[in-house]
Formats: C-alpha cells, sequence, structure tokens
C-alpha cells in the first residue's frame, strides 16, 4: 500500500517525536537551571543575649512586642539557583522592581556579626537585620516589600505578614519617636 506507514516507520515516528519533545524539555530545563533564583522573605527580630528570635508572621506578634519591644526589621535571603551567589544588599522598597524607591540596610548584619557582600551556597540562606532606627533613615518610601541584589545585578523582591506589621510599629514608633 502507498502512503501508509507500516510498523518499522510508525516506530520510527514515535521515537523522534519523543526525542524531539525530551530535548526541548532539557534545553528548557537548562535555561531556568542558569537563571538567579532567590526567595526572599521580611522577618521581624529581637535580641535575646548572644541570639536573635525572628518571626515571618504569628497572631502573638503584639504579645511580643509587649514582653520584649519593638522588634528590628529583618531580611531572610534564600538561595534557589543551582550555584553559588554573592548576596550585596538587602533592605525595604516600595513599588515595582524596575520603578521603586530603595531604602537599604544600611550595615546590616548576620547574627553573627557577617555584613555584606555574603556568599551563599545552593539552597542555603541567610538573615540580615537592620540597624534599630531603620525607619528614621528613610521617612520617603512606604516600604512595601523586601528586596536583595547579588553581585550580579540581580534584585528579587518578597512580602510577609512581618513587613504589614512592621509598617504599623513604624508608623506610631517613628512619628513619637520612639526609636
Amino acid at each position: 500500500m502507498e502512503g501508509s506507514l507500516d510498523t518499522k516507520d510508525a516506530i520510527t515516528l514515535i521515537l523522534a517525536t519523543i526525542g524531539t519533545v525530551l530535548g526541548i524539555i532539557n534545553y528548557w530545563r537548562s535555561i531556568r537551571d542558569e537563571k538567579v533564583r532567590l526567595r526572599v522573605v521580611p522577618v521581624l527580630a529581637w535580641n535575646f543575649g548572644e541570639g536573635i528570635m525572628s518571626i515571618r508572621s504569628s497572631r502573638k506578634i503584639g504579645e511580643l512586642i509587649d514582653r520584649y519591644g519593638i522588634p528590628r526589621m529583618g531580611v531572610e535571603v534564600i538561595n534557589l539557583s543551582k550555584f553559588p551567589i554573592t548576596l550585596d544588599e538587602v533592605g525595604l522598597c516600595e513599588g515595582n522592581i524596575e520603578k521603586r524607591e530603595r531604602a537599604p540596610f544600611f550595615q546590616a548584619s548576620t547574627h553573627q556579626n557577617e555584613t555584606c557582600p555574603i556568599k551563599l551556597a545552593p539552597r542555603e540562606s541567610v538573615i540580615l537585620y537592620s540597624q534599630d532606627n531603620h525607619c528614621l533613615d528613610y521617612t520617603f518610601t512606604i516600604q512595601s516589600m523586601a528586596y536583595a541584589t547579588t553581585s550580579c545585578d540581580t534584585t528579587q523582591n518578597g512580602r510577609s505578614h512581618a513587613l504589614v506589621t512592621w509598617q504599623e510599629i513604624q508608623k506610631q514608633t517613628c512619628k513619637k519617636g520612639l526609636i
């Protein structure tokens, strides 16, 4: 019969199609794996002697503030890339990535007093904390997101309930001059 596929040709066509699909999938994955990927999460932090307690959100934040005082703002950065990255700057900002006003944490440090730049291995995380009076440095911005910038100038942002709480604390304490 002319024009019909015999078994050998059908198997060849199926295998060629599978090979093409797998090649496209592998190409897409390799492009995705070469991108810098970060998770950025704002946290609230209280000093406890030699350590620091950090939380993203809790229904008991009000109780913690009453008990331990006004927290500092922190930014947790998790390297989701498949290669190490160098973290150059963290802070708070408003708006989208391209048009926002940044409020970087000056002298941001970890609980072990490391400062930027900080090298993060794949799947490694770090929390950088602001100074106690961060809100006094920046009155121009609403600070609706946290951000992190790498040495290759890639910037990612993130939000959490801790930032909403921080905004409420900032409104109350900065206007009263408590910090």
